[in-house]
């Protein structure tokens, strides 16, 4: 994809203004980090909670996890192909494993395509207990602050 259409891609969805003022400077390379972690610093950037796929790269897996955002592994690899672009996903269950009430490895999607016809498409993650305190948290970096605070307050 060129530069040009994925800036008139992204003009469709509304964009964090932090992020849109990235978009309007001149292009140049920013020099840090790798393509690995761009690919997870992307979608968090654009506002992105979740991504659903049939499968993911390890290192990639836990880069989006770092950066706050949900990776999703379809159950049925199959389903991918049910869910178009202009569809609104919603998670079943996700709030409770986020608050503890639940240590399911499932998470239903509800899709609702924009004709209203809803379906479920079940999938599955792969949190860690400390995983699962990184997405309640909105990041990595912001739980081990919130653990350092804590600890600063206790002492």
């Amino acid at each position: 994809m060129s530069l040009a259409s994925s800036r008139v891609i992204l003009s469709l969805f509304p964009v964090p203004q932090s992020a849109q003022t990235r978009l309007d400077a001149p292009l140049t390379p920013d020099g840090e980090g790798s393509a690995r972690e761009h690919a997870a610093l992307q979608p968090r950037f654009y506002g992105c909670n979740l991504i659903v796929a049939r499968s993911f790269a390890r290192i990639h897996e836990t880069n989006l996890k770092k950066q706050g955002v949900l990776p999703l592994w379809l159950v049925d690899k199959s389903a991918y192909s049910n869910i178009s672009a202009h569809d609104k996903v919603q998670t079943v269950g996700m709030a409770d494993i986020l608050s503890g009430a639940s240590t399911s490895d499932r998470v239903m999607l509800k899709v609702t395509s924009p004709d209203g016809e809803v379906r479920e498409v079940e999938c599955r993650h792969t949190l860690s207990t400390d995983q699962v305190e990184w997405l309640r948290t909105g990041s990595a970096l912001n739980w081990i602050g919130e653990v350092a605070r804590q600890r600063g307050a206790s002492a």
